[in-house]
C-alpha cells in the first residue's frame, strides 16, 4: 500500500481561510495575496485547486461579518487564475460548480437557505469584478471584443433564479443584474442583444417591477450606446409598455404600479415583497435622471426654427412630463391621505433625491399639495410617526439650497407664497427652514435680486392681505440683515423701490382699498418702519467696505417716484420751501462729496440730511425744525467758511440719539464720529449736562420736553418729592430706602387719590352745567362755580306755572338727544384723561428708563471722543494740550454720574470707560504739554478728592471709589509728565495728606486708595525722583 500512495504534494496554508473571514480589510487583503501566491505555484493537476475553489464557494454562505467580502475577493483572483491554468475549462464550468456546491439539496433549515442564496449571489457578483469581467463576457477568437450573448443570458438567468426564489433577496439580486447590464451596455450594440435582454425580463415577469423598469429606462434613455441602437420600431417585444417605452404617455398607471410593487398581471407568478425597507430603491435614481436628463420638464418648448426641431418637440411632448409624473406617481400615491406611514416615509426619501437632482425650472413642481401637507402635519408635533424624517427632509432642503443656491428663490416662493405653501410655514412646521434658506451665505447678488423680486411681486399684488404684506416686509428686512455685509445696489435698490412705494405713495393698483386709508393707516407705517430698520442695518456695516450712503439712495427713489405719483402725506405749501432748500443743500453736499470722496464730514452731513428728509416725507413734524437748523449749520460751515460753535449741531445729534428708531441712534454715532475732532471743550458741555440730569419724570421733562419744574402738575411735584426722598434714602442705606420708599408710595397714592377725586368732581360740575344749559334751565339755578341748585326747581315751576310750554316735537327731541349724547361723550373722555395711580407709576418708570437710556448714548459718544484722543496722542501732534483738555473736562461729570445714577449697567459702563481707556492713555514727553495749564490739573485732582469725601457716595460705592482712585493716579501721572520736579511731588503729597486726614474723620472708602498711590510713588522713588 505504501508503494501505491500518491507522492506528497504541497498544501495551501489552511490558516489563510480563517484570515479571509476577518473583520479587518487589510488582513483580508493580505490573506488573499498570500493564498493566490501559494496557489499559483501549484501544478494544474494538484487537488488543492479543487479544495480551494470548493472551500471559497462554501465560505460565501458563511454568516460571519467579513466572510463574504474576503472569500468573494479571493474567489475573483482564484477563478481568473484557474481559467488561465485551464483548471476550469471555461466560465460555464465555474457556474455549474457554483450552483452545485451551493445547491438546495444541502439545505437543512431556513437559516442555511439564507446563507446559500446569499452565497450564490456573491458567487455571481464575483464575475463582475476585474479582471474576470473582461475575460468572461466577451467572445473569444476572431470576434473577440463582442458580447458573449449566450453566457450573458445564462448569467442573467442565474441571477433571476436567485431573485425569484425569495422576496427578501430580490432587490439585491436584481440590482446585481442592473450593474451587469450597466457594465455590458457598450457591448449591447445590436437589436438582437437588446431583444434578448428584454424578452428574458418579460419571460420571468420582471418587466413591470421596479428593477425591470430600471433596466428598461437605462437601456432606452440613459445609456448613449444603447439609445442609438434601441430603435423601438425594430424591437419585437411582448412588452406591456406602450410603444415599448415606459416614458411614453399612457404608461403612468403602469409606472405607478411598478414603483409600488403591485402585481399588474393577474397571471403573474412573481410574489410581492413582504418586507419594508426604510431606504430608497435604486430605481428612483434611474427614473428621476431620465425625466430630468431627457428634458421632460413639462415646460412648453420654444418656437421651433425648423421642421426638424418641430419634430423633436413633438416627440418630447409624447413623453411623460415631470410635473404629471410627480403628481400621479408620487404625490397622489405616496402622500395620499390613506397612504400608510411606511409609504409616506419612502415618499419623503423620493422627494429629497428629486429635489437634489431636479433642474431649476422643474423645482417648483416638486412642492405638491399632498407632499407639503404631509411635511407640515408630520413636522408640527413630535408625537407624529414621521416627525424625525420630516425634520430631516426640511434640513435636506436647506442643505441642497446651500450647495445649489440657484434653487433658493424657487424653494422660498413655493414654501411661502405657492399654491400649497404658507407664509406661516416656519411656525406650522416648528422649524426655521425659510429663515435659514434666506440666511444662506452662498447666495450671490443674482440670487438675492430674484428673491427680492418675488417679495416685491407679492407685496404690490397683495397689499389687501395684511398678513402676507407684513410677512413679506419682515422677510425683506431679514434678507437684508442676513446679507448686509454683501450689500449691493443691484438687489438693495429693488428693496428700496417697493418699501418706498408702500410707505410713501398711494398704490393705484388697489381699488379694494377705500381711498388708500388701509394703506395709509396700516401698510404705510409698517413699510416705513421696515425701511428705517433696513437702513439702520446697512449703515452699521463698516464704512470702509462701501462708500454708498444708503439713506441717500432711498431718498433718490422717493424723489424719482414723486414726479409721477401721489404722496400718502402730501407736503403743505408752508413746508415746501423748507423741503426745496433742504434738497438743494443736500445736492451741494453731494457734489462736494463726489469731488472729495474721502471727506468724512461731507459723508456725515449727506447722511444726516437724507435721514431727516426721509422723516419729513413720512410726516414727522420734528424733522422740519431739524432741517432748518441743519441748513443754517451747513451754510455756516461751508458757505461762510467759519463756525464758532458746534453746540447746536451736537443738540441735533442728541435729539437723534434719544429717538427709539435704531436708524436715528446709529446714524447719530456715525455722524458724531466724523465731527468729533472739530468739537471744542465748551461744546462738550452740551453732552455733559445730560449726565447730571435726574433719572425721574422731572429730569425727563427737562431733557426732552423743556418743561421747567414749576410747570409740572401738583401731583407730579408730590411724586417727584417722594422720589427725591427715595433717592436720598438709597444713597444712605438700602434697607431704609425700601421702607421710606413704601411710605413715599403711600403718600403719593394718597395725593393721587385726592387729585383724582378733585378732577372727577370738577368734570361732574362741568357736565351738570352743560346739561342744565341743554335743558334750558333758568340761569338762577346755576351759580358762578358751575354748580346746579336743583332745590330751586320747585319754586321756579310755581312761578312759571302759567308759562308751561307745549311738549317738544320730534325734531326738537332729536336735537336734544344729540346734545345730551355729546355732553356725556365729552365727560367720558375727560374722565379717561385723569391719570390713575398705576398709569402714573408706569409713566414715572418709563421716564426713568428713557433718561437712563439717553445717558447710555451720551457715554457711547464720549467713548468715541476718547478713542479719537487715543489716536491723536499716538500721532504726537502739536494739538495734544487741547486734546488733553477735552479729556480732563469730561472726568468730573463721568465720576458724578456714577455717584448719582440708579442704574448699575450705566455705572459699570462708565467705570470700564474711565479705568480701561481714560486712565490708560499713553502720555508722551513733557515737550508736548507746552501751554497746558498745570494749575487746572491740580484743581481737578483736588475736586476728585473732594468727590471721594462726599457724604452720599451713591448706590454703587465700590465702583464710585474705584473710579475716583484710578482717576486720581492718572492725574498724578499727568502732573509728573508735565512737570517732573520735587515741587510737583510735594503738591501731590499735600493733596493726599489732606484727604487722609479727612478720611480718618468721615471717609467711607477703603484704604486701597492710599495704597495704590504709595505703590506708584514707590516706583517713582526707585526711578530717582529729580530735585
Amino acid at each position: 500500500m505504501a508503494e501505491n500512495r500518491a507522492p506528497n504534494v504541497a498544501q495551501i496554508d489552511r490558516d489563510l481561510f480563517y484570515k479571509l473571514a476577518s473583520d479587518l480589510s487589510e488582513e483580508r487583503l493580505q490573506a488573499t495575496m498570500a493564498l493566490v501566491t501559494e496557489l499559483s505555484q501549484l501544478p494544474q493537476e494538484s487537488p488543492e485547486w479543487n479544495y480551494v475553489l470548493n472551500r471559497l464557494m462554501k465560505g460565501l454562505s458563511s454568516n460571519r461579518n467579513g466572510a463574504r467580502l474576503g472569500f468573494g475577493l479571493c474567489l475573483t483572483e482564484v477563478v481568473f487564475l484557474a481559467l488561465q491554468k485551464q483548471v476550469l475549462t471555461d466560465i460555464d464550468h465555474y457556474l455549474r460548480l457554483l450552483l452545485s456546491t451551493l445547491s438546495k439539496d444541502f439545505m437543512k433549515n431556513g437559516k442555511e437557505e439564507r446563507g446559500l442564496l446569499f452565497g450564490k449571489l456573491f458567487g455571481l457578483q464575483v464575475l463582475l469584478n476585474e479582471p474576470l469581467f473582461s475575460h468572461v463576457f466577451k467572445s473569444a477568437g476572431p470576434a473577440g471584443g463582442e458580447l458573449n450573448l449566450d453566457f450573458t443570458l445564462e448569467y442573467a438567468g442565474a441571477l433571476i433564479d436567485v431573485a425569484v426564489s425569495k422576496t427578501w433577496i430580490r432587490e439585491s439580486s436584481l440590482y446585481t443584474l442592473y450593474q451587469a447590464v450597466e457594465k455590458l451596455a457598450p457591448l449591447l450594440t445590436s437589436s438582437k442583444s437588446l431583444n434578448a435582454v428584454f424578452e428574458l425580463l418579460d419571460s420571468k415577469s420582471l418587466t413591470l417591477t421596479s428593477e425591470g423598469l430600471a433596466i428598461y429606462l437605462f437601456l432606452l434613455h440613459r445609456c448613449h450606446a444603447t439609445c442609438k441602437t434601441a430603435r423601438l420600431d425594430q424591437l419585437v417585444l411582448r412588452s406591456p409598455w406602450k410603444n415599448n417605452d415606459p416614458l411614453k404617455r399612457g404608461n403612468l398607471p403602469l409606472i405607478a404600479n411598478a414603483l409600488k410593487e403591485a402585481n399588474v398581471s393577474e397571471d403573474s407568478s412573481l410574489k410581492q415583497k413582504g418586507v419594508w425597507a426604510p431606504r430608497l430603491h435604486f430605481v428612483w435614481e434611474v427614473v428621476l435622471s431620465c425625466l430630468f436628463d431627457d428634458g421632460n420638464s413639462g415646460l412648453e418648448p420654444k418656437e421651433p426654427s425648423s421642421k426638424k426641431r418641430r419634430k423633436d418637440g413633438d416627440l418630447k411632448r409624447e413623453n411623460i412630463g415631470f410635473p404629471e409624473f410627480w403628481k400621479s406617481v408620487v404625490d397622489d400615491s405616496f402622500f395620499n391621505e390613506k397612504s400608510s406611514s411606511e409609504r409616506k416615509y419612502l415618499g419623503l426619501l423620493v422627494f429629497e433625491r428629486a429635489f437634489q437632482l431636479s433642474p431649476t425650472q422643474t423645482t417648483s413642481s416638486i412642492f405638491s399639495t399632498n407632499l407639503l401637507r404631509c411635511i407640515i402635519n408630520q413636522s408640527s408635533s413630535a408625537e407624529r410617526n414621521l416627525h424625525r424624517i420630516s425634520q430631516k427632509t426640511l434640513a435636506s432642503i436647506v442643505e441642497v439650497c446651500r450647495e445649489q443656491p440657484e434653487k433658493t428663490a424657487i424653494t422660498f416662493e413655493a414654501l411661502a407664497f405657492g399654491e400649497n405653501g404658507s407664509v406661516n410655514f416656519d411656525q406650522l412646521t416648528k422649524s426655521k427652514t425659510i429663515t435659514t434658506l434666506l440666511s444662506n451665505k452662498s447666495l450671490r447678488p443674482e440670487h438675492l435680486i430674484t428673491i427680492v423680486e418675488i417679495l416685491a411681486r407679492n407685496l404690490l399684488g397683495n397689499v389687501g392681505d395684511l398678513a402676507k404684506t407684513k410677512y413679506s416686509l419682515d422677510t425683506m428686512l431679514h434678507l437684508v440683515r442676513a446679507h448686509k455685509s454683501n450689500a449691493d445696489k443691484i438687489w438693495i435698490k429693488p428693496c428700496f423701490s417697493v418699501l418706498t412705494q408702500l410707505g410713501f405713495f398711494q398704490t393705484q393698483e388697489l381699488p379694494e382699498l377705500n381711498d388708500g386709508e388701509q394703506q395709509k393707516q396700516v401698510v404705510g407705517p409698517v413699510a416705513i418702519e421696515r425701511l428705517y430698520s433696513v437702513l439702520a442695518d446697512l449703515i452699521s456695516v463698516e464704512q470702509e467696505t462701501s462708500a454708498v450712503c444708503w439713506p441717500y439712495v432711498a431718498l433718490k427713489k422717493i424723489l424719482s417716484k414723486q414726479k409721477t405719483q401721489t404722496l400718502l402725506n402730501p407736503i403743505d405749501e408752508e413746508l415746501n420751501e423748507i423741503f426745496t432748500d433742504s434738497l438743494a443743500e443736500l445736492e451741494k453736499i453731494s457734489k462736494r462729496l463726489s469731488k472729495d470722496k474721502s471727506n468724512a464730514q461731507l459723508r456725515a452731513l449727506q447722511l444726516l440730511f437724507s435721514i431727516n428728509i426721509l422723516q419729513a416725507f413720512s410726516g414727522e413734524a420734528d424733522s422740519v425744525s431739524v432741517l432748518e437748523d441743519l441748513i443754517a449749520f451747513s451754510k455756516t460751515l461751508y458757505d461762510d467758511g467759519e463756525n464758532e460753535s458746534y453746540a447746536g449741531f451736537i443738540e441735533i445729534l442728541l435729539s437723534l440719539a434719544a429717538q427709539k428708531k435704531a436708524l436715528l441712534r446709529k446714524s447719530s454715532m456715525i455722524i458724531w464720529e466724523s465731527f468729533v475732532s472739530q468739537v471744542s471743550t465748551e461744546d462738550l458741555s452740551v453732552l455733559l449736562d445730560v449726565l447730571s440730569a435726574r433719572e425721574n419724570k422731572e429730569g425727563f421733562a427737562n431733557l426732552f420736553e423743556g418743561v421747567s419744574e414749576d410747570e409740572n402738575e401738583t401731583g407730579d411735584e408730590d411724586l417727584e418729592e417722594g422720589e427725591e426722598e427715595e433717592e436720598e434714602d438709597d444713597v444712605q442705606d438700602e434697607e431704609s430706602m425700601s421702607e421710606d420708599a413704601s411710605d413715599v408710595e403711600e403718600k403719593s397714592d394718597s395725593d393721587r387719590s385726592d387729585y383724582s377725586d378733585n378732577g372727577t368732581e370738577r368734570i361732574d360740575k362741568e357736565a351738570a352745567s352743560a346739561l342744565a344749559k341743554a335743558l334750558n334751565l333758568p340761569d338762577s339755578m346755576v351759580d358762578a362755580k358751575g354748580e346746579v341748585h336743583f332745590d330751586d326747581l320747585g319754586d321756579t315751576e310755581n312761578e312759571d306755572e302759567d308759562e308751561s310750554a307745549e311738549d317738544l316735537d320730534d325734531e326738537k327731541m332729536m336735537e336734544l338727544d344729540g346734545q345730551l349724547s355729546e355732553i356725556f361723550k365729552r365727560r367720558k373722555e375727560a374722565l379717561s384723561q385723569i391719570p390713575t395711580g398705576s398709569k402714573r407709576k408706569q409713566e414715572v418708570k418709563e421716564s426713568r428708563k428713557d433718561v437712563i437710556a439717553f445717558k447710555h448714548k451720551v457715554v457711547d459718544m464720549l467713548e468715541i471722543l476718547i478713542r479719537w484722543v487715543e489716536g491723536e496722542l499716538k500721532q504726537d501732534s502739536s494739538s495734544q494740550p487741547n486734546v488733553l483738555e477735552k479729556i480732563t473736562h469730561v472726568i468730573v461729570p463721568l465720576i458724578s454720574c456714577v455717584r448719582t445714577t440708579m442704574d448699575r449697567p450705566l455705572a459699570e459702563k462708565i467705570s470700564k470707560l474711565v479705568k480701561n481707556r481714560v486712565t490708560k492713555l499713553k502720555l508722551l514727553s513733557s515737550q508736548s504739554y507746552e501751554g497746558y495749564d498745570q494749575e487746572d490739573t491740580i484743581a481737578l485732582l483736588k475736586k476728585v478728592h473732594e468727590l471721594m469725601l462726599v457724604k452720599k457716595p451713591g448706590q454703587f460705592q465700590n465702583l464710585y471709589f474705584s473710579v475716583c482712585s484710578s482717576v486720581s493716579i492718572f492725574l498724578a501721572k499727568l502732573l509728573i509728565e508735565i512737570s517732573p520736579s520735587m515741587v510737583t511731588y510735594t503738591a501731590l503729597l499735600e493733596i493726599y495728606n489732606k484727604t487722609l486726614n479727612e478720611w480718618f474723620k468721615t471717609g467711607k472708602f477703603g484704604v486701597s486708595v492710599f495704597i495704590e498711590f504709595l505703590n506708584w510713588l514707590s516706583i517713582k522713588k526707585q526711578q530717582q525722583i529729580p530735585n
